[in-house]
């Protein structure tokens, strides 16, 4: 898979961890990333350094993650997902 600045991924899990390295390497290769994660903290942290933004999601609840991608997180479509073990993440 070819990413680039034409690329926006969405990270669940973000704030830390596995979600944290995989927006980092996203972010380095020039892909626009949203973190969505609970840890306000943390992920705001994060989405500063890697130029992304954050919006405090809870993953498991359908309204949290709509009201998250009708804030600053706004998709127009999906592309495709990949998944990982701990996180999800949309490329947009």
């Amino acid at each position: 898979m070819i990413i680039d600045n034409t690329i926006a991924a969405v990270v669940t899990g973000g704030a830390s961890g596995l979600g944290a390295a995989t927006a980092r390497l996203l972010a380095s290769k020039g892909a626009k990333v949203a973190l969505f994660d609970m840890n306000v903290e943390k992920g705001e942290a994060v989405a500063s350094e890697i130029g992304g933004i954050f919006c405090k999601v809870n993953v498991t609840s359908d309204e949290d993650v709509d009201a998250g991608f009708r804030n600053r997180c706004t998709i127009s479509c999906f592309a495709r997902s990949v998944c990982t073990s701990s996180c999800w993440i949309c490329i947009l």
